[in-house]
């Protein structure tokens, strides 16, 4: 979920609905219009699960999704899924088998506006009543390259722990893009020295997979407006302040 996302409009547009909230479906055109209940004691936000976000916007999300996958197609003890790199490390203390992945380029979508598109107007409403704010709900959509490295204890682990995902990912994609990746497929395995993973010593694979991650933002109105009258308004004057002047010789600046 974006960091500057507005927590109740967020959780409001895919929490659980109460009885008088009307959600707008996810394709809905720019002027359509719903409506939101803000008592955050009647909301529930249900951010433990990915689905009702149908939003994952980075790479963290998507190795939480991707962890609670592999852990129960393969059970816990597995191996680990994780963004950091054994580089540096002692090889006999490494947990292996072992699957690391990190985004080698993100770029806006391909035929996408390069900038945030507003798919939805949500009005506020509180015990029933409009209180005449509302939230315009912005969605962007990027094309990633993502590799996956593959670790184990000999090559013939290392090249089965592969398969076994590549298996796994072709098998579930589908649940994954209802889980919020858009767009998930293989691209092409690689030589591991071609990493810049790459360590001497343990068996390692490289596969890239094209991943298209949705970010979006919510932002609400009145907050515009609140930063664009601070923003805009004349500055106040401290008459007992000592003005803001620099003198050099016989040059004055005016700061």
């Amino acid at each position: 979920m974006s960091s500057g996302i507005d927590q109740v409009a967020y959780d409001s547009y895919f929490g659980k609905p109460s009885s008088d909230v009307s959600i707008p479906t996810r394709k809905k055109a720019p002027e359509a219009i719903s409506y939101i209940q803000s008592d955050e004691s009647s909301v529930e936000s249900e951010k433990a699960r990915m689905a009702a976000d149908e939003n994952i916007d980075d790479i963290e999300q998507l190795g939480i999704l991707l962890r609670r996958v592999l852990n129960a197609a393969w059970g816990d003890g597995w191996g680990v899924l994780s963004l950091d790199y054994p580089r540096g490390e002692d090889p006999d203390k490494l947990v292996l088998p072992q699957i690391t992945f990190d985004v080698n380029s993100r770029e806006v979508a391909e035929k996408t506006s390069i900038k945030p598109t507003l798919t939805d107007t949500v009005f506020e409403v509180v015990a029933g009543q409009k209180t005449g704010d509302a939230f315009n709900l912005y969605r962007q959509w990027f094309d990633c390259i993502v590799e996956f490295n593959f670790w184990g204890r000999t090559n013939l682990e290392t090249r089965k722990l592969m398969a076994r995902f590549e298996g796994l990912i072709g098998a579930y994609a589908g649940y994954l893009k209802r889980q919020g990746i858009s767009e998930i497929f293989f691209l092409k395995e690689v030589n591991p020295r071609q990493s810049m993973h790459f360590l001497d010593g343990i068996p390692m694979r490289s596969l890239m997979y094209y991943i298209r991650l949705e970010r979006i933002s919510a932002v609400r109105l009145s907050t515009i407006k609140r930063i664009d009258l601070e923003v805009n308004a004349e500055p106040t004057v401290d008459i007992g302040a000592e003005p803001d002047i620099y003198k050099a010789s016989d040059i004055t600046y005016d700061l």
